[in-house]
């Protein structure tokens, strides 16, 4: 169960996802809010008033001076050691907090991984006077670590699992809601991952087989459905090869309602997220359908793309299978190793990019600067802020959640509002010819003329800090409910 536990969590990140369901204007592999600390397009960030902030609330200011106020002291607990992805991001935040003048303490894990255990590492932290805390563990059961902060003036961030009351999951306008928001949070969007996963695949197979009939190609999306973040994905992705193919069948959510082709490697079933797993799901739905002659395999994580990869190798299908993924942390590792098979691509942003929006926006709301709600206001979904809402009773026949009731304007009666931001952080896909400049350009980004804090230093340097997107608009969604993204 600890095993389980610590990387479904890590999970809730890696394999999140890019952008939020906007306009396929807004769609591009960059999406996300305007992180970092380089030039470009401001549409995504707040200038605060004043010259005694930083420029941009929530966001690294290289001219200013972080020691004109308190050396503020901060930790980062998890459930359970042994993830690489909790490694990448202690460093990362170790990286960021010299220069904000804060004294980052380091990285530290439960006893056991249980809720009861990690609350009593928070407690003690708490105790020990530290004035923020990022958190990964329990973002669907944040209610009680928030109380325990707020009665002590400590600063709580989730990190890679946003924040939900997801016991009270409800529609809204068609959209399934998992429960109301509980605190801001910057990262990434689960459906569009696997949208914009499954619409890579696409792409590759109309280049590299455009004469094969879409009649003979198959999906197979390994994914969890027992898990709303990771479903969500599994979603994405039907969602696009039902707008590419819409003879095959009208979109349906449910994890047995697929269309024609399309089939779910559900690793739930085992409730292990390993490449051993995913070999073995890929390699049972490709025996049992020898009439398909094309593989696109969307994955949610490393792991799974590698065993999907291994599983083609095998079956001799490499040249006419293609998996991608959402994170990608070991896909250069295989590339500069001179591995090359069907796992082509993966959507990924460097954990320092990550890391630096996090620990600013904790230092803003540790320094005063901003507040839960007003942080990054311009990043809240005006459809999916926090407000708690009043329900009928009675559940949505294709959903199974809550529905809303509506007062005599026709709208949501809301009991409680809030104002709640949803970030979403830029991204860029990692393919064989360009990955070296990508991540070369991260380090520019984050680190400057600083070599010696480089990760990527093997790689060529490169030199335009607008080689790549840091920062996007603001998708329409936002401020509407728009889901043109799905309609195709």
């Amino acid at each position: 169960m600890k095993k389980l536990l610590a990387i479904i969590l890590a999970l809730c990140m890696v394999v999140a996802l890019v952008a939020a369901c906007g306009d396929k204007d807004d769609s591009s592999s960059n999406t996300g809010s305007n992180t970092g600390s380089s030039s470009g397009d401001s549409s995504g960030s707040t200038s605060s008033s004043g010259g005694n902030w930083p420029k941009e609330v929530g966001f690294f200011d290289p001219d200013y001076d972080y020691s004109s106020q308190k050396k503020f002291k901060v930790a980062y607990l998890i459930p359970t050691a042994g993830s690489w992805l909790y490694d990448d991001m202690d460093r990362a935040f170790a990286s960021w907090a010299p220069r904000m003048n804060i004294d980052y303490k380091g990285m530290f894990a439960s006893s056991d991984g249980s809720t009861e255990a990690f609350l009593s590492l928070i407690q003690t932290h708490i105790d020990q006077g530290f004035d923020g805390l990022m958190l990964d563990g329990i973002a669907d059961q944040m209610r009680t670590a928030l109380e325990m902060a707020a009665e002590n003036d400590v600063v709580l961030w989730s990190v890679m699992g946003i924040c939900r009351d997801q016991g009270n999951t409800y529609v809204y306008e068609d959209i399934p809601m998992y429960g109301p928001l509980q605190w801001p949070f910057i990262g990434f969007d689960n459906f569009y991952a696997g949208f914009s996963s499954m619409n890579k695949l696409i792409e590759w197979k109309d280049q590299a087989w455009p004469d094969v009939p879409w009649e003979k190609v198959g999906a197979i999306c390994i994914g969890f459905s027992g898990m709303s973040q990771l479903y969500e994905r599994v979603q994405g992705a039907k969602r696009a090869w039902c707008n590419k193919n819409p003879s095959f069948g009208e979109y349906k959510p449910g994890a047995q309602d697929n269309p024609m082709n399309f089939w779910l490697g559900d690793m739930s079933a085992t409730g292990a997220f390993d490449q051993a797993t995913a070999q073995q799901l890929t390699t049972q739905i490709i025996s049992n359908n020898n009439d398909i002659e094309v593989w696109l395999i969307p994955a949610a994580m490393d792991d799974m793309s590698m065993g999907a990869a291994n599983a083609v190798d095998q079956l001799g299908l490499t040249d006419k299978s293609c998996t991608a993924c959402f994170g990608g942390s070991s896909l250069p590792v295989q590339w500069d190793q001179g591995v090359d098979n069907a796992w082509r691509y993966a959507e990924y942003l460097a954990q320092t990019m990550y890391a630096e929006p996090i620990i600013c926006a904790v230092w803003a709301l540790m320094a005063g600067q901003a507040t839960v709600e007003t942080l990054w206001p311009q990043w809240v979904k005006q459809w999916d802020k926090g407000d708690i809402f009043e329900f009928t009773g009675e559940r949505d026949a294709l959903y199974d959640y809550n529905i809303l009731k509506r007062g005599d304007d026709g709208k949501p009666v809301v009991k409680e509002s809030h104002n709640y931001a949803q970030a979403l952080l830029p991204t860029a896909w990692l393919e064989k010819d360009t990955y070296k400049d990508y991540l070369a350009w991260t380090d520019l980004y984050a680190y400057g003329d600083n070599k010696d804090m480089y990760r990527y230093g093997q790689y060529p340097a490169v030199t335009n800090i607008n080689l790549y997107d840091a920062r996007v608009p603001v998708p329409s969604n936002f401020q509407a409910v728009i889901q043109s993204i799905v309609m195709g």
